[in-house]
């Protein structure tokens, strides 16, 4: 680990994602992952909380939307945006859940809760691939709940009060394992972190429209099914308690 640049590390996440990192132990195991990521064998599935409420037609699909990442001025980041001469960029998705939280004197917030697997794997690709989807829909904030990078500073500072991070978090692993004899895969889940649950339990389901949101993804689902036993157990996504079309294909 010490004499590999990478220190052995095979993929990565944004700052203040969560998730599970796959790090190789050993030169043959780095060069093994690295051309299996490369090639397209990782099955990365995230979670992400975005503002707004999709309509129930646009609540699955694909985003292929082209990204173009620059270095940005004055800083040692990067931004990414959507782009005609960007490159290309696959994101799948499916509606979980929708939210709404009241501010008083009429103002009420809507929410998304969202599943997405990177097909491709570009710099900020689920916030900017939502940010632009969210635009498509005529919705009046685009992007992820507490995207400190993305979202105009009066969205950010009102996020803070149900979140203070933002809410993107890799739940679903996938990936062959150097030297397997057969193609069985490693799969790894990762639960809601508590500060996640905590965020969606300040805000309240509204369970019309996430039960419409139920049966469109089930007429046109586009995400892998998922074997989990127990989906409540490894998701525990307060308010929800219907998982079974997750794995329902």
């Amino acid at each position: 680990l010490y004499t590999n640049d990478r220190a052995g590390l095979i993929h990565r996440l944004d700052v203040q994602t969560s998730g599970p990192i796959v790090c190789g132990s050993t030169p043959k195991a780095f060069k093994h992952l690295r051309e299996s990521l490369h090639y397209h064998k990782f099955y990365k599935e995230y979670i992400a909380l975005m503002h707004g409420a999709l309509p129930v037609r646009q609540c699955c699909g694909e985003m292929d939307y082209p990204l173009l990442t620059t270095r940005e001025r004055g800083y040692s980041g990067w931004r990414t945006c959507v782009d005609p001469h960007g490159q290309h960029a696959l994101t799948r998705y499916e509606a979980v859940a929708a939210y709404k939280y009241s501010e008083g004197h009429g103002k009420t917030q809507r929410y998304t809760l969202v599943r997405l697997q990177l097909i491709t794997g570009k710099t900020h690709q689920i916030r900017v691939h939502l940010m632009e989807l969210a635009r498509r829909n005529n919705l009046k904030t685009h992007g992820i709940v507490g995207d400190y990078k993305y979202l105009p500073p009066r969205n950010l500072k009102l996020d803070k009060r149900i979140c203070r991070r933002v809410f993107l978090h890799c739940y679903r692993l996938h990936f062959p394992m150097p030297d397997a004899e057969d193609e069985n895969l490693c799969k790894v889940r990762c639960p809601l972190p508590s500060e996640l649950q905590e965020a969606l339990k300040q805000i309240d389901l509204d369970k019309d429209l996430t039960e419409n949101y139920r049966k469109q993804c089930r007429r046109h689902h586009v995400m892998a099914s998922d074997d989990m036993i127990d989906p409540k157990k490894y998701l525990n996504i307060p308010g929800l308690v219907d998982y079974d079309y997750w794995r329902e294909r």
